[in-house]
């Protein structure tokens, strides 16, 4: 409101509303005609748009390392914390590891003073390696955007052998020698495996025989596997495979 004085007569002139679109600086100058002058009386007007305030419950999350094509749930929250309602919309990264995020909500209109909680999906493909992915959150009417960071890295099963070495000892030519060692799925997810001998039969008849060679372990689980040796050599040498 502006008290505009005419020498002995007083005029109130309200501006009724200021409605602003976006957040930022607004200026503007209103004149008054007056009948009988020449010149007009500006007024000068000036506000602030002050959009919408919103704020996660967290913006970056560390996950570690993560096994191959394991599933994994988040929750997030997002709170409006301005004075008026606040529409927002998830946008996201143009980036390898972006497609194994799963929203399951993507944009909403919070009230003054509400939350929002996301749940978070993660899904871990054949993609191996670290990621770093930041996702952004646009608040409709605002400059201000919310980031959120996941980082982290997808590794493969794990497994280890109850022994590190297997030693026949003397082994007589055409007898069978058989052995056992137990295979460790030391990982969170199941994991397909193949046992083979390298080089087996590459210069004579195969020698050696793995059973079962190959198979599904659950995760934790555990396999014996029985390696048999049948010498084909009738040189006495030392060997490794």
């Amino acid at each position: 409101m502006r008290t505009i004085s005419l020498r002995s007569v007083q005029i109130e002139v309200t501006i009724t509303s200021f409605a602003p679109n976006v957040s930022a600086e607004y200026k503007s100058t209103a004149f008054l005609d007056v009948v009988g002058r020449d010149e007009r009386l500006p007024l000068w007007i000036s506000g602030t748009g002050v959009g919408p305030k919103a704020g996660l419950s967290y913006d970056s999350l560390d996950l570690g390392d993560l096994f191959i094509n394991s599933k994994h749930v988040y929750e997030v929250s997002i709170e409006n914390r301005g004075d008026i309602p606040c529409t927002w919309e998830l946008q996201d990264p143009d980036t390898p590891f972006a497609d194994i995020f799963n929203f399951d909500v993507r944009s909403s209109t919070l009230a003054v003073d509400s939350t929002k909680t996301i749940n978070i999906e993660l899904f871990s493909t054949s993609k191996l390696g670290d990621f770093d992915e930041i996702f952004e959150f646009k608040l409709n009417g605002s400059d201000e955007k919310l980031k959120f960071r996941f980082k982290g890295c997808i590794i493969g099963p794990t497994f280890h052998f109850d022994v590190d070495t297997i030693d026949y000892g003397l082994v007589s030519y055409e007898f069978l020698h058989s052995k056992n060692l137990m295979l460790y799925n030391t990982s969170e997810i199941p994991m397909t495996y193949k046992l083979k001998v390298p080089m087996d039969g590459a210069f004579v008849q195969k020698e050696f025989d793995v059973v079962p060679e190959s198979g599904i372990l659950a995760p934790g689980g555990q396999q014996v596997s029985e390696r048999s040796e049948r010498a084909l050599m009738k040189t006495s040498i030392p060997y490794s495979r």
